[in-house]
């Protein structure tokens, strides 16, 4: 049955040259060694399921580890659990990327239901059910207050004295004022729209906010998704419409040999509940020459 599920993933990958698992393994490539990246990958999960939660959760996959496949239904999540927590920690000790803490997540999933049934046969502790109360208001404040923010962008004075860079709140909100700043302006009536986006994250705001009917390519030779949709091979030859969010002071010269000719056009403005989060550069690309550019 497991078979069946993941076949489809195995039949992807054999007509699109084994992507998934060539991107996935080059995370364990070796750089050199880091001694105490395992503990800091353990630690970075500690504090990302909460440590109060995590430590439990640690005491209870020993337990269903020593009890062996005599319990069996223990024994299963702990095997399940295991191996994305142990892998992941293990190759932050050689990687040569850093090992992103959520990767285990799968993991500890397994374990919470071995976690809610300790919690359930401890429930009379004082210290269990204070605990249990405690998280439970903390996480319903700290996800109220930064639902609020996203909606109404509340905390604008405060985010904006403490950060000087990109703000968070761009990455939990939809740039659906990009769509009316570029409408307004007449720029998504082109005969022909193409916008290129300068990195797959921005990329995929970027298509959300301006729906499904305008095509959005990655301009950038780590596509990831973007390489097997929209290819911007298909639009050689026709004008592209750059978004940069980030670093547009770079468009013109990194782009520069892929255009016949770049036109800078007035920048864009996202905005959030009124408030101007980010001004994001807007050029004219003029007649795809080539992609993607020639190996170095």
């Amino acid at each position: 049955m497991a078979a069946l599920v993941f076949a489809p993933v195995v039949l992807w990958n054999a007509a699109h040259g084994w992507a998934s698992f060539a991107f996935q393994g080059a995370r364990a490539e070796a750089a050199h060694l880091h001694p105490l990246a395992p503990l800091a990958t353990l630690a970075g999960e500690a504090l990302f399921v909460l440590p109060w939660i995590w430590l439990p959760m640690m005491v209870v996959l020993g337990m269903a580890l020593r009890r062996g496949p005599l319990y069996w239904r223990h024994w299963l999540l702990a095997c399940l659990a295991l191996p994305p927590i142990v892998v992941f920690a293990v190759i932050a000790l050689w990687s040569s990327q850093r090992v992103l803490f959520h990767w285990a997540a799968p993991g500890y999933l397994m374990l919470f239901p071995l976690l809610g049934e300790w919690t359930a046969r401890s429930i009379d502790s004082h210290r269990v059910r204070r605990t249990l109360t405690g998280t439970a208001a903390a996480l319903l404040v700290i996800v109220a207050v930064i639902a609020v923010q996203v909606r109404t962008d509340w905390l604008h004075p405060l985010v904006a004295a403490f950060v000087h860079g990109r703000d968070p709140d761009l990455e939990g909100i939809d740039w659906t004022s990009l769509r009316r700043d570029l409408a307004a302006r007449g720029l998504l009536d082109r005969p022909g729209l193409v916008i290129g986006a300068t990195n797959w994250r921005d990329a995929g705001k970027i298509a959300y906010a301006l729906g499904p009917h305008v095509p959005v390519i990655c301009l950038n030779t780590d596509a990831r998704q973007f390489g097997f949709g929209t290819s911007p091979d298909d639009f050689v030859g026709k004008d592209v419409l750059i978004v940069a969010p980030d670093h547009a002071d770079r468009v013109t010269a990194e782009y520069r040999p892929f255009f016949a000719s770049i036109e800078m056009l007035q920048p864009a403005v996202i905005r959030n509940a009124g408030h101007e989060m980010a001004l994001v550069g807007i050029f004219l690309g003029h007649r795809l020459l080539a992609w993607p550019p020639p190996a170095a």
